[in-house]
This record gives structure tokens, sequence and C-alpha cells, in this order.
């Protein structure tokens, strides 16, 4: 019997074919050797900082409006471990086995880049996980959209440290149950491990790569139909501050810039002018819905729209 091929995360080359292949069972999991220089670096910083006593947000002090409270060196894994069992509060159905393990790759993919300081023991359980099966029950409504997939990744995140519940066989089981009859051990939390879990948009990216082959017909209409708001309100759109778009080169989202320029154009050619120039205009660079953002390539979906027949955008009206 042949092996099945092994898809290696390494935080800049995962495809949205990759990604299917794992959410399937189709193919192995790995982290490539380069990403691990990369992981190890960023927990050294986070480390650094809990040995110096460093007050840096989420590593040692609270989440949210409790900013300004410091917590002591040995809270700080319970700190961790409480982020998450607080913001596992999705409701509705359960998501399907493979849009889970569509999840759980990207969000594998996502930690190997190097970035988010988390331990290398907690990448090491995604890969376990998704090698032998683990299947996180993770309930489909409950993202922050733009803020985070908060919720459905503290689903995920439970089940690493042996909390929460899998799906077996189509039905939901205890993890720590699973864990035991299947000779496996959860996860141990250190510093920042939890806002590294779940401070991302997997589901939704998970979910974007299923539409891979329609997508770039789909996201025209987002693009077209967006800036009508502004258009009703009659409100002057700029052009984006750059400042706000120096996390493109870390997500390797060049779309979104792209995107911008594409709903500004649509906004172009409404008749509407814009109100007096005493009016508030927001930031929107960063307020761009992330449904408007092409997932692969940024150029592809106007040109699938326009059908090759003009690549001017449509009038707002």
């Amino acid at each position: 019997m042949s092996q099945r091929p092994v898809v290696y995360a390494d935080g800049r080359t995962l495809s949205a074919q990759e990604v299917a292949m794992v959410a399937k069972g189709q193919a192995e999991v790995a982290v490539s050797d380069d990403a691990w220089p990369g992981i190890h670096a960023a927990r050294q910083v986070v480390e650094r900082i809990v040995s110096t006593g460093d007050t840096v947000y989420g590593i040692n002090t609270g989440f949210g409006a409790l900013v300004r409270e410091r917590i002591s060196t040995d809270d700080l894994a319970q700190l961790q471990i409480n982020l998450i069992r607080s913001h596992a509060t999705g409701v509705g159905d359960l998501m399907t086995v493979e849009a889970v393990r569509a999840m759980m790759m990207v969000r594998l993919n996502s930690l190997c880049k190097g970035h988010s300081g988390i331990h290398p023991d907690c990448i090491r359980q995604l890969v376990l996980y998704l090698n032998h099966n683990v299947h996180p029950a993770v309930p489909r409504i409950g993202s922050l959209g733009a803020s985070g997939d908060l919720a459905p990744l503290s689903h995920l995140a439970l089940t690493l440290i042996g909390e929460g519940e899998v799906l077996v066989d189509g039905k939901v089981e205890s993890t720590a149950d699973f864990l035991f009859s299947n000779g496996l051990v959860p996860v141990e939390l250190t510093a920042k491990d939890g806002l590294s879990l779940i401070n991302g948009t997997s589901q939704m990216t998970a979910m974007r790569c299923s539409l891979n082959k329609n997508w770039p017909a789909s996201c025209c209409w987002p693009m077209s139909s967006w800036p009508c708001p502004w258009t009703l309100g009659r409100a002057a759109l700029r052009r984006p501050d750059l400042r706000f778009t120096t996390h493109a080169p870390i997500r390797d989202n060049n779309g979104l810039l792209n995107a911008f320029v594409r709903c500004s154009a649509v906004r172009k050619y409404s008749k509407t002018t814009p109100r007096a120039t005493g009016f508030k205009t927001p930031i929107l660079s960063v307020a761009l819905p992330r449904s408007t953002v092409p997932f692969t390539n940024p150029s592809s979906g106007w040109e699938i729209c326009s059908q090759g027949k003009s690549t001017a955008p449509p009038t707002t009206r």
C-alpha cells in the first residue's frame, strides 16, 4: 500500500489545494525544517520577556479592559488556559470533520511563520492531532470576523489541552477520554500560547479554501456592493494609510490593498458626491471587510467578473 503524500507547513507556500488534501485525509502533515528556526527564535523572545519581567500585552497582562492588570509569573500558564475556556462559546451546528481539519491546517501553517512566539510543543500537538485523526468538536457560529475566529479556535485549542470534546465516528466524545483510550497526552500551555492559538482568522480562511475554484468569480460581488453604504452616506473614500498595512507582508495578503483599489474604483463611478468637508471619513484600510479580499490571486476576481469584455468597474448607482 502506497504512503500518503506529505503536506509541509512552512508559513509561506501552503496552497488551497494542499489544505483540501489535508482536510479530506489524503495527506500526512509535517512542519518544514525551514520553519523551525523562526519558531524557536520567536519563542525565545517570549521567554526573554518572562524572565526579564517586562510588561507585554498578552504575555503578563490581562486582556481587553484588564490590560492594565499585571499577571504574576506563576499565573501566566493559567491566564492562557482561562483565555481559551472563556472564549469557547460557539453555538449552532458543529463544523464538519473536513472543515475542522482545514481550519487546523491553516492555523498550523500560520503559526509556522515564526511570528507568534508560541511554544513548539503546541505546534507538534496540532501535527499529532491531524495525523492521528483527533478532530475537535467546533460549533460553526462564533467568529468575530476581522477581530478573529476566537470562539471556533478556542474550541480547537481546548482539545489540545485535553478539554472540550472531539468528533469520533460522527459522535461527540470527551477529549480526555479519547486521548486516554488512544494513548495520547494533552499539551501544557505556557506564556502566550493560548493567545497565539486563538488570535487569527483560520476558520474563515479554511472555508475560503473550499471555495477556491469559485472564489475569483464570487469575490467581485462583495467588492462591487461594498462601497454602496458609503455611497448612500455620501462618505469620502481616501487612499488607505500605509501605516495600517504593515501586516500585509506577514500575512502574505496583498489582496487587501488590491481590493481597496477596486472598491475605490467602484465608488469613483458613482454619481453622488461626498458630504461637506467636515464629514469624518472612516479609516477604510482597516475597516475593509475580509469577505472582499481575494484569497489567492488578488487580480483574478475582476477579470472574471468582467468576462473579458472590459476591465472598467461597473457603475454604482
